[in-house]
């Protein structure tokens, strides 16, 4: 199936399921619009990576993804700021609140503006679809197929323009030596996607949590800060997260991806110290907090552009990786939902151990990948001698 017309259909879903959430008059109701917006953002999620490491292979694609995250970040600075005139300033707890009528206003904007993403992708299939030049893999190679027939059997008498295609990589070559490198041992191979799988799932449930539960968290921490409050600090924690990636666009210019991840784990860490210990003072937790925003502002991007290095990020292995994001995705929000008004610290602890394994698995891999290269640069040269 075209991949455009899947994500017109899958993003108008999300509109429609953010919308109709504050309409939900049972708990079933808001689950199948949670379930709506989740598949809908899962194939979104999904799907763009792809598109984008494709049309900008290699190092290429990483400030490309650093740039759609930062467009993204925009996103996350306008959110609180639209919620805010419709929040209250007391505890979720609280008797007698009705907080449905107030919520439908803001929802009902997002739900409208993500509705743009859908149009926009209709307009571009209708006047040049996207085809693809490279393919990567047998449904790729379907669609190709499929395209090409249509083409062939339209009459012969008509001239058409060609449809924009994925640009064939004529300057990454290290990149695909890279890639056919560590997939001449399936073992290997599979290790690999199987860490760089588990990475992106860590790196993805952690920033969905950061960013989703703060809000919560600072409610039921001693200090209680309003709904209001919080909101505001929601929004400065944007800000810097925005601001985090619009930095990294002009540095993964000059950068390679594992070294733009290893100085944000260094940040990473520097705030969850921060607010560990500060959380009790307002100026330590907003210090704590925009620190850690700044530290979560590049590493989905850039672990996405360090995976493709060395493996083919296809449509199905993508999948593949979103699907162990959701199975994260699943469970750890579900367990800090349950237990966060109790036990506020739970929230920070969950991101600990994910930032402390994510660091643990970059180093396997980054182990791993150096000394499969030094292996093959000492097997490269031994050859060389011997046919000298």
């Amino acid at each position: 199936m075209n991949r455009q017309l899947v994500l017109i259909v899958f993003t108008a879903l999300m509109a429609i399921s953010t919308g109709l959430m504050p309409y939900s008059q049972s708990l079933l109701h808001y689950y199948l619009s949670v379930f709506g917006y989740g598949l809908g953002s899962g194939v979104w999620f999904s799907a763009y990576n792809v598109w984008i490491i494709e049309m900008w292979p290699g190092h290429r694609s990483a400030p490309v993804l650093q740039l759609s995250q930062f467009m993204y970040g925009l996103g996350t600075i306008f959110g609180p700021m639209l919620d805010q005139p419709y929040t209250l300033d007391q505890l979720i707890d609280t008797e007698n609140i009705v907080r449905r009528d107030k919520l439908r206003i803001p929802f009902l904007i997002i739900g409208c503006s993500e509705f743009i993403g859908p149009i926009l992708l209709a307009i571009m299939y209708l006047i040049r679809p996207y085809v693809i030049n490279n393919t990567y893999d047998d449904d790729n190679s379907r669609q190709l197929s499929h395209k090409n027939s249509s083409s062939s059997s339209s009459s012969s008498s008509t001239t058409t323009t060609p449809p924009p295609q994925a640009p064939v990589d004529t300057t990454n070559g290290s990149t695909k030596k890279s890639i056919v490198q560590y997939k001449s041992t399936r073992l290997g191979h599979s290790l690999l996607v199987g860490l760089l799988s588990n990475l992106i799932g860590l790196v993805f449930v952690s920033d969905n949590i950061y960013l989703k539960f703060s809000a919560t968290y600072f409610q039921y921490i001693p200090m209680q800060l309003t709904a209001s409050q919080s909101a505001t600090l929601v929004t400065q924690m944007a800000v810097w997260y925005t601001m985090g990636r619009a930095i990294t666009v002009a540095i993964s210019i000059r950068l390679k991806p594992h070294v733009i991840l290893s100085y944000h784990w260094l940040i990473l860490l520097l705030g969850l110290a921060i607010l560990s210990v500060g959380h009790d003072y307002y100026h330590w937790l907003w210090l704590g907090a925009l620190v850690v925003s700044y530290g979560f502002s590049a590493l989905l991007p850039a672990v996405f552009a360090y995976a493709g290095q060395y493996v083919e990020l296809t449509n199905r292995l993508a999948t593949v990786v979103i699907f162990n994001c959701g199975l994260y995705n699943s469970f750890l929000p579900y367990l800090l939902g349950l237990y966060v008004e109790l036990y506020p610290g739970i929230y920070l602890l969950i991101i600990l151990v994910n930032t402390v394994c994510g660091c643990m698995i970059f180093l396997t891999i980054s182990l791993m990948t150096t000394t499969t290269t030094t292996t093959s640069t000492t097997t490269t040269t031994t050859n060389d001698g011997s046919n000298g």
